[in-house]
């Protein structure tokens, strides 16, 4: 049986109108599975945008194709910087990035998994913040 965890205002059933103060609708989104998935209500859609620009340009420098060897990333000795592709391909790519600021950052074209190795900090996502 599923447990469920509520915080601010919601309808009283799920996937049902559910209006605003002002007159207006809140947008319903859902994530996660079937199994495991949780409903957010957004005052503004989140798929409205303001407006865009692109922070950086990654320079994708792609190699002659060689045989598979062992490789060793000396991430460390780069300098703080953007994001640096290491390896990719048509699907995934991997990089690597030593903030030199804190900021706002958000990837409007895929999904991204972060690794710290050191720091602290917190991740603010629609889940709420997350501290690390």
């Amino acid at each position: 049986m599923p447990i469920y965890h509520q915080l601010g205002l919601v309808p009283r059933n799920r996937h049902s109108p559910f209006p605003k103060a002002d007159g207006g609708m809140y947008a319903e989104e859902r994530l996660g599975t079937a199994d495991a998935s949780s409903l957010l209500y957004h005052v503004h859609a989140p798929t409205r945008v303001l407006s865009s620009r692109q922070a950086v340009e990654l320079r994708w420098n792609k190699q002659d194709p060689r045989p598979m060897q062992y490789r060793h990333f000396r991430t460390h000795r780069l300098a703080a910087a953007d994001r640096v592709p290491l390896l990719f391909n048509a699907d995934v790519a991997v990089l690597t990035w030593t903030p030199h600021k804190s900021g706002f950052y958000r990837n409007a074209q895929a999904d991204e998994v972060l690794y710290v190795a050191e720091g602290a900090g917190t991740v603010e996502s629609q889940m709420g913040e997350l501290a690390y």
